[in-house]
């Protein structure tokens, strides 16, 4: 595991430690899921990286991640969030006023805050639709 992923592991572990699962329990929960695919995801990136094809898949992952956890910090109904999350239902069903929170409005609002995540975002959806083209063709 790299220094970066360490550092991040003690930082959100100290994080979950202060909160009381009792009290509020969803985001117990949503930061425990959160920490875990982060550092599960890490690990067979590093698995993978020699095979750079498979562990392209693995920063996509990634990505997902983190818009989730901007999906969460956007929408101001903490509960209603953590309750749909915790049933399992997909955030893109979520959304403010009338906008739903797929993948590429949370891109592109947090694009708006940092510049890099939209690049990012085309970038694997131009690899999906190339791969899905592939797929097409050989069969």
């Amino acid at each position: 595991m790299g220094r970066p992923i360490i550092k991040f592991s003690k930082r959100y572990g100290k994080v979950l430690g202060s909160i009381n699962p009792d009290n509020h329990y969803p985001l117990y929960m949503f930061m425990y899921i959160i920490i875990m695919y982060a550092l599960e995801n890490n690990s067979a990136f590093n698995a993978l990286s020699k095979h750079k094809l498979s562990a392209i898949h693995f920063i996509r992952m990634q990505v997902d991640c983190c818009l989730e956890v901007y999906a969460c910090l956007l929408y101001r109904d903490k509960e209603r969030f953590f309750k749909y999350f915790m049933d399992g239902k997909p955030t893109n069903k979520l959304c403010i006023g009338k906008q739903y929170l797929t993948a590429g409005y949370l891109c592109g609002e947090l694009n708006k805050r940092y510049s890099g995540p939209l690049c990012i975002f085309e970038i694997f959806r131009n690899i999906r639709n190339i791969q899905r083209g592939l797929q097409v063709g050989s069969s």
